[in-house]
């Protein structure tokens, strides 16, 4: 695919009136593809590719008047278009972004992921107004888009098994809708579509990930590919009676749709799109008068949701169009011992790729004293928080700027878990490790209530309160929560302290958030909550222990201690929590995420814990496509660091089987110290080239 050996010149002789904040900006390829041209931009673990695009849209800013409404710009997560997005702003080229992208009039509106950009261009959430012609309510409450509590709801109906006692474990519902969304988003003949049926790729059994998905269906249904497709059209029946839909069918609607602004398209990591997202993104491309269209096929490690290598490979091919590769020859983020590592693992599936990396970095290894034990009596085992290497001291020495990645949310559990007894707040993906959004969400709730009661009450729990240092709730007319906060809460509490039921509470609620996005603590204490309530939930930290149906359902551990534990931790630890206060804002860089969850991400310091659960290991033994994904997924984690790679192994004692090389570390080390020396004597640099 590439073209030539790319150039490198200095922004300033390209387009003297962008102003960057970096260091000598450079622009690579233009003797391949010029700033007017379309381009795909091969580029390996941190070089630049972002930078890239954003270099060529701000130059045809510049020369052609380009505004960020003649853009459309779409990635896989919403982060990446936010990137793009903060360069171009930083560099004074597109104004901030005032209005949100969800706002008919923000010129950034069609600036994110492939679904949020296909939903605003085709209108497909307008459907889902729940409202007949004379303004009734006639819709089902299920209606819009499908999330989990939709799915439990069918599952419900269907005397189906949903939610699993812990969120690695499967059910009839999990396996289900597993193999039904690999389904949709592969185009496999299941179901139906608003498709031509030339897009159809085959059926369940020809697909080899689907085959094993089946499998795993069967397991727990008992039956195989007929049940399955009846279970299949109960599904989209039930839907079509409850008007809401699938998030793939976002994707359909923008295939077959409405276009948004095709003046200047970017697609960023398109290694990670599926074929569903991929004819979407194709379309894009033949519409555009420019694509710039970024990714790595070494970087390719969503082969569970369909993606492949192909997809970035042969798009010139799909879409008939001859369009040139500029492949970025050099990384700016990942230091030379780390490429090393990273390029020994990928090559037992893949010819690694060429790379010129900045220097050195370090490289650590250890096995933990103690490992990390589960059972399902009694969760995790955990060591000491003042053993070495354990999650808690790693957080400490290398402070919160630290990305914890595994290859499995099991392993990332037994990390969080750690973290918790601390109270130590993280990021992290659905279903992985705890739910610090949850938990804050009620950490703000009980900091609002702290010390409000109704006039002459007394505490009935204990004497904290006795009335003297207390504020009067229906006075409380300028504290307030936020709905959604409200909403969260109202789970929580003993339905004893609620005016009514829970459904009534929530009823109320929803009242309030048609009308606004907030209630006073005074409007919350009229029509919510009863006297007694303030009594048992406004004593700040002492009425976490109050709190009830902490569950997997509710979005938590499903270990109510631990989950307590967390929160009052955090409570001492974080003074600052106030109704403003987010996950982000005291997670201060720690984040806790599979190795998938990492792609586009990085970090001063990487912790990444080595191993394979038992399914990993068969998949990779038995299957050649699970191999070479394998060897791609551990070339993603291995490059996410700016400096400090810290390799744990030997953790758990639930990991079947180590994937990374014994001596990874000390020949990486060795590897990179000795391509500097040669470098340095005027022999080759780390590419294999000379210098």
């Amino acid at each position: 695919m590439p073209v030539g050996s790319p150039d490198r010149k200095p922004l300033r002789d390209v387009c003297p009136e962008i102003k960057t904040d970096m260091d000598s900006p450079h622009i690579t390829g233009l003797n391949i593809a010029s700033s007017d041209e379309s381009v795909m931009l091969w580029g390996p673990p941190g070089s630049g590719k972002t930078t890239e695009s954003g270099l060529r849209t701000a130059i045809r800013a510049v020369n052609d008047e380009l505004r960020p409404g003649d853009c459309t710009v779409v990635t896989y997560r919403t982060a990446l278009s936010d990137a793009l997005r903060r360069k171009l702003v930083s560099w004074n080229v597109f104004p901030e972004m005032v209005l949100p992208p969800t706002s008919e009039e923000s010129p950034y509106r069609f600036w994110g992921t492939a679904h949020a950009v296909a939903c605003r261009a085709t209108g497909f959430l307008e459907q889902f107004d729940g409202s007949s012609e004379t303004g009734g309510w006639i819709g089902s409450e299920h209606e819009g888009i499908v999330d989990d509590y939709v799915r439990y709801a069918f599952c419900d109906e269907h005397n189906i098994k949903w939610y699993a006692a812990k969120p690695w474990q499967e059910t009839r519902g999990s396996t289900f809708f597993a193999l039904y969304n690999y389904a949709k988003q592969n185009i496999l003949n299941v179901g139906s579509y608003d498709l031509p049926d030339k897009y159809l790729r085959g059926r369940i059994t020809e697909d080899p990930r689907a085959w094993r998905l089946l499998a795993e269906f069967r397991q727990q249904w008992g039956g195989g590919i007929d049940l399955f497709h009846e279970v299949v059209d109960k599904w989209e029946a039930w839907k079509a009676k409850h008007n809401c839909a699938d998030y793939w069918e976002q994707l359909q609607a923008g295939i077959t749709g409405s276009l948004p602004p095709t003046k200047h398209v970017v697609i960023d990591e398109l290694h990670d799109a599926y074929p569903l997202m991929a004819l979407y993104f194709d379309r894009l491309v033949e519409h555009s008068d420019t694509v710039i269209i970024a990714g790595d096929p070494d970087q390719v490690c969503n082969a569970f949701s369909g993606a492949d290598r192909a997809i970035f490979q042969n798009l010139p091919e799909r879409v008939a169009c001859d369009i040139p590769t500029v492949k970025l020859p050099e990384s700016y983020r990942c230091p030379d011992e780390h490429f090393a590592a990273a390029r020994r693992v990928l090559s037992r599936e893949h010819q690694p790729p060429e790379l010129s990396t900045p220097g050195p970095g370090t490289i650590h290894r250890d096995t933990p004293e103690t490992k990390m034990r589960y059972n399902d009596q009694n969760g995790w085992r955990l060591p000491p928080t003042g053993e070495e290497s354990s999650p808690y001291q790693l957080w400490q020495e290398f402070g919160p700027d630290v990305m914890y990645l595994a290859r499995a949310g099991f392993f990332l559990d037994a990390v969080g878990a750690h973290l918790d007894r601390e109270g130590i707040v993280y990021e992290s993906q659905p279903g992985n490790a705890g739910n610090w959004a949850a938990r804050l969400s009620l950490l703000r709730c009980l900091n609002l209530c702290e010390g409000y009661r109704p006039p002459r009450q007394t505490s009935i729990i204990d004497d904290e309160y006795d009335g003297s240092n207390t504020q009067n709730v229906e006075a409380a007319k300028n504290t307030k929560v936020t709905c959604d906060d409200a909403q969260r809460f109202i789970q929580h509490i003993d339905e004893a302290h609620l005016q009514g039921s829970r459904d009534d509470a929530k009823d109320t609620l929803f009242d309030y958030r048609r009308d606004k996005a907030t209630l006073t603590l005074a409007e919350f204490h009229t029509d919510i909550v009863n006297r007694e309530f303030w009594a048992v939930y406004g004593r700040g930290k002492n009425s976490i222990d109050e709190l009830v149906r902490l569950t997997p359902r509710t979005g938590f551990t499903g270990n109510k201690t631990r989950d307590v534990v967390a929160m009052k931790q955090a409570w001492d630890r974080y003074a600052s929590i106030d109704d403003t206060t987010t996950v982000r804002d005291l997670a201060d860089g720690t984040r806790l995420l599979t190795i998938h969850a990492a792609k586009g991400s990085e970090a001063p310091t990487i912790v990444l814990y080595d191993g394979l659960t038992r399914r990993n290991t068969k998949a990779v033994r038995q299957h050649k496509d699970a191999a070479r994904n394998e060897a791609r997924t551990w070339f993603v984690g291995l490059t996410r660091s700016s400096d400090t790679l810290y390799v744990v192994r030997d953790s758990l004692t639930h990991i079947w089987d180590s994937y990374l090389p014994p001596d990874m570390e000390p020949v990486a080390a060795g590897e990179a110290a000795e391509n500097r020396s040669g470098a340095t004597d005027g022999g080759t640099d780390n590419r294999g080239g000379s210098r």
